[in-house]
């Protein structure tokens, strides 16, 4: 079971970006008539095939997307009907909650900020890793993590009410800068944070908190969903397919979109530096395969090129 879905992070442990460096470097050096050569040529073929992987993994991802938010609608209406509820009711509670949202996100747009809010209880930061430093080999155009979070959690919450989730943003140091590039951070953060709002139950919630310390910015993503012993060792693993399409495979889309979305995630943040941990079940003390599942993400703070540093660099071109 475990292993149907740990193929695809096997194919890819190594980060990508380095291997395709590290050949393109190699190549420079080697002529094209020796052996060598030849291992160049084939390490960039790999390269080029773990690229598609995480392509298909990106793929599954949206598709377990879909198959999930349907499977939630369909639980809406049913226990809505169930309960009695007119259609006509239904229809309007629905479009007056996106009304309100959409005028919340709206008013929250213009003023480009989110109400700060405080962690739900007293929250204990984890430590942090022994070897964090930012990628030496690109070129990064640092980014602000409040925000590209408060962008992902304004777009995100208009679904989180439509399907009575809530997803709460708070950030204890708005100013962090990152040597992430944006576009990569938001890919990545975008992953995890509708992940975990894929895994929550109606009534559920997600609750993402950032900070700043000095080993670098710190992100905590917590949901009280399904965790990961109830999602991979209560059921069998169904391999990845058009059987995921089916009513009764709600958990295995969860898996797939847990395991594609974190793989995707991992590759892309730990090409720059960072360090991904996840902890599921997070709460030990909760009832079997409900403990949710926590995600810590430790980023390198972007620090600028003092000025010996820029004549250093001056005299060695």
């Amino acid at each position: 079971m475990i292993i149907v879905y740990q193929y695809p992070l096997l194919q890819i442990r190594s980060s990508l970006s380095s291997v395709r460096t590290l050949s393109q470097m190699l190549s420079i050096h080697m002529r094209r008539s020796e052996i060598s050569y030849d291992i160049i040529e084939d390490i960039l073929v790999q390269a080029n095939r773990m690229r598609d992987t995480l392509q298909q993994l990106q793929d599954a991802v949206y598709m377990t997307k879909e198959n999930i938010m349907r499977y939630n609608n369909n639980a809406l209406k049913n226990m809505r009907r169930s309960a009695g509820a007119q259609p006509e009711s239904i229809s309007s509670h629905l479009a007056n909650s996106l009304s309100t949202e959409t005028s919340t996100s709206t008013s929250k747009e213009s003023n480009r900020r989110l109400p700060v809010t405080l962690p739900s209880k007293d929250l204990e930061f984890p430590m942090p890793p022994i070897a964090l430093a930012p990628s030496q080999h690109q070129e990064i155009r640092p980014c602000k993590v409040f925000d590209v979070l408060e962008d992902l959690v304004v777009a995100i919450k208009p679904l989180a009410t439509k399907q009575q989730r809530a997803v709460e943003l708070c950030d204890l140091s708005r100013s962090s800068q990152v040597a992430v590039d944006e576009p990569a951070l938001r890919q990545a953060l975008s992953n995890l944070i509708e992940g975990s709002l894929l895994r929550t139950e109606i009534g559920g919630k997600v609750e993402i908190v950032s900070t700043e310390t000095p080993a670098g910015a710190l992100i905590i993503i917590d949901d009280d969903g399904l965790d990961m012993h109830y999602m991979t060792q209560m059921h069998s693993l169904a391999p990845f397919g058009a059987d995921l399409l089916a009513g009764d495979r709600i958990e295995d889309n969860m898996t797939w979109n847990f395991i594609a979305g974190l793989t995707v995630a991992r590759e892309i943040l730990e090409s720059y530096g960072c360090v991904l941990r996840v902890i599921s079940p997070r709460n030990a003390e909760a009832p079997l395969g409900a403990g949710g599942t926590r995600i810590e993400l430790w980023v390198p703070l972007f620090s600028s090129p003092t000025s010996s540093d820029t004549e250093g660099l001056a005299r060695d071109a």
